[in-house]
Parts: structure tokens; C-alpha cells; sequence
């Protein structure tokens, strides 16, 4: 038997490759981050974000959206689970504390009412999947927790001995004292590479 002969256009793709990926500025790209939005209420556009959507693109094509549900809880689990460790490390150092204090995001898994699912520090929700995002959400997340729950007012300005705010930056935080106002510290946010600094 005569092997059937390729078309043109063919020739010169071998028989069993993958077909290359779109560029993250395609349409059919374009179109699933609007669809997730959509469906999933989520923010696609944030660069981080954008590149990890573009790496499940790539690799699986239009995910349906409860399809790439759990993966977005994962993802913002993750980062939350990150920033509230970088957080309360950093109370715990600066308070002292003679007991590691703890705090454990409460998770909603994706149904028909959050169909993205939600992770909740304390009273916040985290709404980003960006690190800096979820880095700076979790800030004030974690400040109100110590504040309610525990009775700890954290970070305090050395100078004045009040609290301070968290503002958001390019790279993370700065906490404000609002005497003057002045930044007291600043924290980074968590790379690509996963670590806070």
C-alpha cells in the first residue's frame, strides 16, 4: 500500500508533532481569559497571572471553567499559605512571642454559588492570583486577625508606638505609620520563584 501523499502545507510539519502554541496575544488565548473571567469572576490580566494562564493554555488548550477551578484554588491557597507564613514569621520575631502564632486560611471549594472556590484569611478574601496580590491582600488580612483575635497591634511605629497600614508597592508593602505619614517598613512580595524576602 502507497503511503497517502502530504499536502503542501504539510511537508514540512512531521506527522506526530504538536502543533505550535499561539503568542499570549492571540485571540484564542484572549477569548479564554475573557470566558474565565467571566465564568469564574477572576483577575486574568496581572502579568504573573497571565503567564500561568498561558502555561495552562498551552499545555491543555480552553480548559472548561470547572475544569481550572481547582487548579486556581490550589494556586491561591498556595500563595496565601506563603504570605501568611512570611507575615506571622515576622510578628512572631518582632513580638517575641513565646508561642508561634498561627493562622489557617479557611477554603470554600468551587460549587455553583463561588465557582472559583475562595480562600479566606481570617475575614478577608483573597480575590488575586498574582503573588503580589495575594501578598498584599494577606498583609491586612493577617494584621486584622493578630488585632482581633489576639489583642496584638502589629507592625507598630517605633516612633510614635501606634500601628500602621499596609500600603500597597510595586514589590509588596509598606506599612504607614499615619502620624506624618511616613513608611515604617516595607516587605517584599514572594517571586515567581516561590520566597518571600
Amino acid at each position: 500500500m502507497t503511503p497517502p501523499l502530504l499536502h503542501s502545507d504539510e511537508a514540512h510539519t512531521p506527522m506526530n508533532s504538536a502543533p505550535t502554541p499561539p503568542a499570549p496575544g492571540t485571540e484564542a488565548f484572549n477569548d479564554w481569559c475573557t470566558y474565565l473571567d467571566n465564568e469564574l469572576t477572576i483577575p486574568v490580566n496581572p502579568p504573573e497571572t497571565r503567564a500561568w494562564l498561558w502555561d495552562l493554555f498551552t499545555g491543555n488548550g480552553s480548559m472548561p471553567a470547572d475544569m481550572i477551578a481547582p487548579l486556581i484554588l490550589d494556586r491561591r491557597l498556595k500563595l496565601t499559605n506563603q504570605a501568611i507564613d512570611y507575615f506571622l514569621n515576622a510578628a512572631n520575631i518582632d513580638l517575641k512571642a513565646p508561642t508561634p502564632l498561627t493562622l489557617i486560611p479557611h477554603i470554600l471549594h468551587p460549587e455553583p454559588l463561588e465557582p472559583s472556590g475562595q480562600v479566606n484569611v481570617y475575614t478577608t478574601e483573597i480575590l488575586s492570583l498574582d503573588p503580589l496580590g495575594i501578598f498584599q491582600e494577606t498583609a491586612g488580612a493577617t494584621q486584622d486577625y493578630l488585632a482581633r483575635r489576639h489583642h496584638i497591634v502589629w507592625p507598630l511605629c517605633p516612633d510614635h508606638r501606634i500601628g500602621t497600614h499596609p500600603e500597597p508597592t510595586a514589590e509588596g508593602v509598606a506599612w504607614t505609620c499615619t502620624v506624618g505619614p511616613h513608611t515604617v517598613r516595607t516587605m517584599t512580595a514572594p517571586t515567581t520563584t516561590g520566597t518571600c524576602q
